[in-house]
């Protein structure tokens, strides 16, 4: 009896051993997978949280600070407007506009903070026409940056570009003077198109 049940569970064992390993492949892969579906729920947790908690430290500054955020909030208005009406990806008009904006804007911060950072003397400032036309008028400077700084930079550019031509002109003139024909001989084998290939020399 103990000889046959020996010789039962002889067959057994590769079977046995197969599977065993089948399931030890299986195991790194789904402890894998689920390490990796856990990471990834919890990087999302993570950023979410980041994002609620900015969120709520922006809207509390906003409330503490209302007067601060109400001055900003009306004088930037022509950024916001930069920002609208610019359709280029990369949005150089309210870059410009912004920073000279802010700029301006500065000395109605200044003003605020000096005199208490209440919401009646936030409204006195916005009340104030010389603030606007220090808004206004740096948000101004920025547009006429935005319009002219490429203008000026592409002029510089073509200058530049002919005066290097007029240079290599007065080069080639030289050239030709002392080389003579040599020269005029290369000048034409530049200038003359490429001869078509012969389809009875394939």
């Amino acid at each position: 009896m103990a000889k046959n049940a020996a010789a039962a569970a002889a067959p057994a064992s590769p079977a046995g051993t197969v599977k065993g390993k089948a399931g030890s492949k299986a195991g790194p892969k789904a402890t894998s997978g689920a390490a990796r579906s856990g990471s990834r729920a919890a990087a999302g947790a993570v950023s979410v949280r980041g994002l609620t908690a900015a969120v709520a430290v922006a809207g509390l500054a906003a409330v503490v600070l209302l007067p601060m955020t109400l001055v900003c909030a009306v004088l930037l208005i022509p950024t916001l407007v930069a920002a609208i009406v610019d359709r280029d990806t990369e949005k150089f008009a309210p870059i410009t506009v912004g920073a000279m904006n802010l700029a301006g804007v500065a000395p109605a911060v200044a003003e605020l903070w000096s005199r208490g950072a209440t919401l009646s003397r936030a409204l006195e400032i916005l009340a104030d026409p010389f603030m606007w036309l220090f808004a206004l008028g740096s948000a101004g400077i920025g547009w006429g940056l935005h319009i002219l700084v490429p203008s000026i930079v592409a002029a510089i550019m073509g200058w530049r570009l002919e005066r290097r031509r007029t240079l290599l002109e007065d080069g080639r003139k030289i050239l030709s003077e002392e080389w003579g024909q040599a020269v005029e001989a290369l000048e034409k084998e530049a200038a003359a198109p490429a001869a078509a290939p012969d389809p009875r020399r394939r």
